[in-house]
């Protein structure tokens, strides 16, 4: 089962129109006008599906972005044409930094490497890639994230999953300023694909942006796992975009995805929100979306924790199912 999300305008920011030429300076082309780093000058590894190369390539994402911060407005480089098979990696408090994924970045799915998938909360197995804290990011490319969902998914309808914990999520993105997604694909997550909160700021306008975007996130049933013989498989929860407690001023435009979950679920906080700085999900509008199959664009959708249990002004136009 394959998962897909399509959209070619994401923006999260201030609700004000924006012009051609805005748009145009989002895409990836423009990011890579500064220095870019590698990742095969960092140790990756392609092709190779194995938790010794899964480990080699997280150490070498994460380390290209440290690089990419500390040489100012760097760009990190997967290149295109080789697949990159990873366990979890991130970014913390980085300025400027851009993550171009013109290759293939798949999470590895053999029992070793779910074996050393790690949980930095105890009931949770990491995001693939984790990115917070950070000014003005980027993340963009012609590229895929795809987070080989399908082995998890069985194991969450039979119950056992490695210590009755969550499954891993593909992206999430917490108190970042400036944040832009451009021409990405992202498919086949555990869980839901992308997911992002407390992201705040003082300045105008508001703190974050996801311009012009492939952006994929929603499942499909598999060519894949079929062609080889697999069953195929629902993949749970497996959310297109979550906005979380503290997002706001938010902007998703012109977005297509087939899934059997949904497409957006616009949530409030429905567990520990201490240190969070934005407690109301607020101002968020989706515009002309194109969706087949998904139960559909959703406000609420957990169970809220008191006192932060505020979502309002969210407006979903345009809209089309099939």
């Amino acid at each position: 089962m394959m998962t897909g999300l399509r959209t070619t305008v994401l923006l999260l920011g201030l609700l004000a129109p924006l012009s051609h030429g805005e748009l145009s300076q989002s895409n990836h082309l423009s990011v890579l006008a500064g220095s870019v780093f590698s990742i095969d000058d960092y140790g990756a590894v392609a092709t190779e599906n194995s938790v010794e190369a899964a480990t080699a390539n997280a150490a070498a994402l994460t380390a290209a972005l440290e690089v990419a911060h500390s040489a100012g407005r760097g760009s990190v480089l997967v290149p295109s044409g080789s697949v990159y098979y990873t366990l979890p990696f991130s970014g913390s408090s980085h300025v400027g930094v851009s993550l171009i994924v013109d290759g293939v970045v798949k999470a590895c799915n053999s029992n070793d490497c779910q074996d050393a998938w790690p949980c930095t909360k105890e009931s949770h197995f990491d995001y693939l890639f984790e990115w917070d804290n950070g000014t003005d990011l980027t993340l963009a490319g012609h590229g895929t994230i795809d987070g080989q969902g399908y082995k998890w998914w069985w194991q969450f309808l039979l119950n056992k999953i490695p210590g009755d914990r969550k499954r891993p999520g593909l992206v999430y993105m917490t108190s970042g300023t400036g944040l832009n997604v451009a021409n990405i694909t992202l498919r086949n997550s555990p869980i839901m694909h992308m997911h992002f909160d407390n992201i705040t700021d003082d300045e105008d306008p508001p703190f974050m942006q996801l311009a012009p975007s492939e952006l994929a996130g929603i499942q499909k049933w598999a060519e894949e796992e079929t062609a080889a013989g697999a069953i195929p498989m629902l993949p749970f929860n497996t959310d297109g975009i979550d906005p979380g407690v503290g997002a706001k001023d938010v902007f998703i435009k012109n977005l297509t995805a087939e899934n059997f979950d949904d497409v957006i679920a616009v949530k409030p906080c429905n567990g520990d929100c201490a240190g969070m700085s934005m407690l109301c999900t607020e101002n968020i509008v989706v515009e002309n979306s194109k969706i087949f199959l998904g139960v559909g664009l959703s406000i609420g959708s957990v169970n809220p924790k008191d006192p932060t249990n505020c979502i309002k002004d969210i407006v979903f136009q345009g809209a089309s199912f099939k």
